[in-house]
């Protein structure tokens, strides 16, 4: 934690049962069919990282060595816009810290902050309505114009 960018602190949990872990993958952003199945891995310790911005990350276990790295939807933002919008990339990165910090400043954390400044940003069917453009003036014909029908 102390090789991210900002400050960050973790919240590590021992489950249970996998039922448990449910509730810590709601927000995985991600689809919304796809999150059961990060709840369903095998080990049962997972952590969240909690950083800057509100900017949060679900850390499991994922393979010998190595650790899954998902992006959270932050709490100001609504889980539906998993369907109207790409997720930032998930990552696995080795258990090596240096490494693992590398990989997700690197690859995690620019898309994470770039898709989640976007869904932050109002949309244009939520903003406010602007007013209609005025139509252009009528003007008199040209003198030229004066003889011609339309057709």
């Amino acid at each position: 934690m102390a090789r991210l960018p900002g400050h960050w602190a973790a919240d590590v949990q021992q489950h249970n049962a996998i039922a448990a872990r449910f509730e810590r993958t709601a927000r995985v952003w991600t689809p919304s069919s796809d999150r059961p199945s990060l709840a369903a891995f095998h080990r049962l310790e997972d952590a969240v990282l909690t950083g800057p911005d509100g900017l949060r990350l679900y850390l499991l276990g994922h393979r010998t060595s190595r650790i899954l790295v998902c992006p959270l939807i932050p709490d100001d933002l609504h889980e539906d816009l998993t369907n109207r919008m790409s997720a930032p990339p998930s990552v696995a990165v080795p258990a090596e810290a240096a490494r693992a910090a590398w990989r997700i400043t690197d690859r995690l954390i620019p898309h994470y902050l770039a898709v989640t400044a976007q869904a932050r940003r109002p949309s244009p069917a939520r903003t406010a309505p602007t007013a209609p453009r005025p139509l252009p003036r009528m003007t008199a014909a040209s003198p030229r114009d004066a003889g011609r029908t339309l057709r």
